[in-house]
C-alpha cells in the first residue's frame, strides 16, 4: 500500500476524460472479478465516459464548448481515486424521492486503499449534490464487494432493496414448451 500524503478531493475537468476512462475501466474490472454483470468492455467504458461528458461538458474536436447536459459530479483524488454521482437523466417514472442522484460508482486503486479516500470523496459529493438540490443518492454494491458495501453503510447508505438477477436460457423453453405459448388472437 502506498500512502497519499495529502488527499485533496477535486472536481473533474474536461481534460480528465482519459483519466476517468482508465479508472472506470479498473472499477469495472474490479467489480467484474467480484461478480458484477457489467463487464469492463470498451462499450461500457465509453458509455460511462458519455455520462462523464454530460456532467462535465467540454470542448469538441471542432473547438466548440458544450455545456453539461445533466447535473452531476465527478471527483478525483490524485490519479488514483474516482467518484461519479448525479442525475440519471429522464426516465419518465415518478418517484417518492423528490430529487435523486445515481451513485454510478466510487473507486480507489488497490495500492491506495485503507486510507479513507472513498469517505473523503463521498463526504464532498454529499455536500455538492445537496447544494445542487439533490435529496437522495441511489447506489449499489456488487454482492461480493464486502468492502464496498461496508463503506457505503458507513457513508450513510441504507439498505432499501435487494437486486435479484434471473438468468434466462434455452433450457427454460425446453422444460414445458406448451405452457409458454401466448395467445395472440384478438376478440
Amino acid at each position: 500500500m502506498r500512502k497519499i500524503k495529502k488527499a485533496r478531493v477535486r472536481l473533474a475537468r474536461p481534460i480528465d476524460r482519459d483519466l476517468f476512462k482508465r479508472l472506470w475501466k479498473e472499477l469495472l474490472k474490479d467489480n467484474d472479478d467480484k461478480g458484477s454483470f457489467t463487464p469492463p468492455s470498451e462499450n461500457n467504458i465509453e458509455a460511462s465516459a458519455r455520462i462523464f461528458d454530460a456532467y462535465i461538458g467540454g470542448w469538441t474536436d471542432q473547438g466548440v464548448y458544450v455545456p453539461p447536459t445533466l447535473e452531476g459530479i465527478v471527483l478525483f483524488i490524485g490519479n488514483d481515486a474516482v467518484l461519479m454521482w448525479g442525475d440519471g437523466g429522464p426516465n419518465g417514472l415518478e418517484s417518492s424521492l423528490p430529487r435523486k442522484a445515481i451513485g454510478w460508482g466510487t473507486y480507489v486503486s488497490p495500492a491506495f486503499r485503507k486510507q479513507n479516500l472513498s469517505k473523503k470523496m463521498r463526504d464532498k459529493a454529499k455536500k455538492l449534490l445537496y447544494d445542487m438540490g439533490f435529496t437522495h443518492v441511489l447506489g449499489t454494491a456488487v454482492q461480493n464487494n464486502t468492502a464496498g458495501f461496508e463503506s457505503g453503510v458507513k457513508a450513510g447508505f441504507e439498505l432499501i432493496a435487494t437486486l435479484h438477477l434471473l438468468t434466462l436460457s434455452k433450457e427454460i423453453s425446453k422444460e414445458a414448451p406448451d405452457e409458454h405459448q401466448v395467445d395472440t388472437t384478438y376478440d
